[in-house]
């Protein structure tokens, strides 16, 4: 924050050598206010700003003023990061959660295609040992495919309830035997 001053001769003669500012400008973000010490109508202000100006403030009193301004911005930092590391986490979930609606979406098309094909027909797929770093567990129960991951289930309804074994992680076979889905 720019800071100017305008100096003028002390009135009191016996202070006349010394000069000291009567003025200041402060700008701040193309604002600018102008504090005439004279006409300051709140003298506390006016006296700590006089002594500011003048060197009769005392080192206790700008190292109490720097610690509290520190401790200010310090404070402001702590929230600044905690929402930054709420948004980190909600991203994350997010990406979690998109990725297993996707792997999810995946076998769900292979075992509606193996079904809808007929018999004889066969496929391989891949599931991935992890999702973002994370593990998961895949299940079937009563029709509708199931996958667990940071203790949510994601689900979605399959078109056959007969089907033998369970999808794991890695190569998998699904083969359609006379309508029945099986996976070995």
């Amino acid at each position: 924050m720019p800071l100017t001053s305008k100096t003028e001769p002390a009135k009191n003669p016996k202070t006349r050598h010394k000069i000291r500012p009567t003025r200041f400008a402060i700008f701040n973000n193309g604002l600018s206010l102008i504090i005439n010490y004279n006409q300051l109508a709140v003298s506390g202000l006016a006296g700590i700003m006089n002594r500011m100006c003048s060197g009769r403030m005392s080192k206790a009193q700008v190292s109490i003023e720097f610690m509290l301004l520190f401790i200010f911005f310090i404070g402001i930092m702590a929230v600044v990061m905690v929402y930054v590391m709420q948004s980190m986490e909600n991203t994350s979930a997010s990406t979690v959660s998109l990725e297993t609606q996707e792997t999810l979406s995946f076998l769900k098309s292979r075992f509606d295609t193996a079904f809808l094909e007929g018999d004889g027909f066969s496929t391989n797929f891949t599931l991935p040992q992890q999702i973002m770093s994370q593990n998961y567990s895949v299940g079937i129960d009563a029709g509708f495919l199931l996958i667990e991951i940071n203790n949510m289930t994601y689900s979605s309804p399959l078109i056959t309830k007969d089907i033998t074994g369970l999808p794991r992680k890695g190569d998998n076979l699904l083969k359609n035997v006379n309508g029945r889905l099986v996976i070995s």
